[in-house]
């Protein structure tokens, strides 16, 4: 799971219609190119998903939806290696959506919020008359 400085792994469900359109607004960034990863028809490694969640500064069972999952309490009584075996194999129960970053990741709360720091995080062009005159006094 290899992100280079300029990019997003941007890790989501097709199968939800929000989280689409989340990849739409994250391809419109201009500062990053987007890889992305749909946990309906990719797949992620036990060692993955460890790495994911040690970058969420998250527990490995924090991974794991809570909301779709009938036999939950069976699943989470799993042990670590047991458990992200599990996670691996039904890929659909990771919580989505997930900003992976080359030197962090975050849990995606809403599409906009990386518009708004990807607008943070940017450098602008337009001169203002403030900075005109601050350059010609300095």
């Amino acid at each position: 799971m290899k992100v280079s400085k300029n990019e997003i792994l941007f890790i989501y469900d097709s199968s939800d219609m929000q989280q689409r359109e989340g990849l739409a607004y994250i391809k419109s960034l201009k500062h990053y190119e987007v890889k992305e990863l749909d946990v309906t028809k990719d797949e992620m490694t036990q060692l993955q998903l460890s790495n994911l969640a040690t970058r969420l500064a998250v527990s490995d069972k924090e991974l794991m939806r809570t909301d779709k999952e009938s036999h939950f309490s069976e699943v989470m009584n799993l042990d670590g290696h047991d458990f992200l075996d599990y996670l691996a194999s039904n890929l659909e129960m990771l919580k989505t959506p997930i900003a992976v970053y080359s030197d962090r990741a975050k849990f995606v709360d809403s599409q906009y919020e990386l518009i708004k720091e990807d607008g943070v995080n940017s450098t602008s062009d337009v001169q203002t008359s403030r900075t005109m005159k601050q350059r010609e006094e300095g």
